[in-house]
């Protein structure tokens, strides 16, 4: 049985959704930093951007500052912080 397009739907989501990120962040100074984050993936040129997934809703937590997905899936996010000027 083939494969509806509908299942590919994600999949798409995605690498559109990484596309952005890459024409946006100057990766070439970027670097898995994976201790600069409490779900352990992170992206960063420490000081100046970050780029971190939390794979999950339900993120760890501790005395480093959280952050909540807008909305209520259990879908991954990723926090994109970039220093100002």
């Amino acid at each position: 049985m083939p494969m509806s397009y509908a299942a590919f739907e994600p999949t798409r989501y995605a690498m559109g959704d990484t596309l952005r990120f890459a024409k946006r962040m100057n990766l070439i100074q970027t670097q898995p930093h994976g201790e600069l984050s409490s779900t352990g993936y992170a992206l960063a040129d420490p000081g100046e951007e970050y780029l971190v997934l939390q794979p999950s809703v339900t993120a760890e937590h501790d005395e480093r500052l959280d952050f909540t997905a807008p909305s209520a899936e259990t879908e991954p996010a990723v926090l994109y912080l970039r220093r100002a000027g």
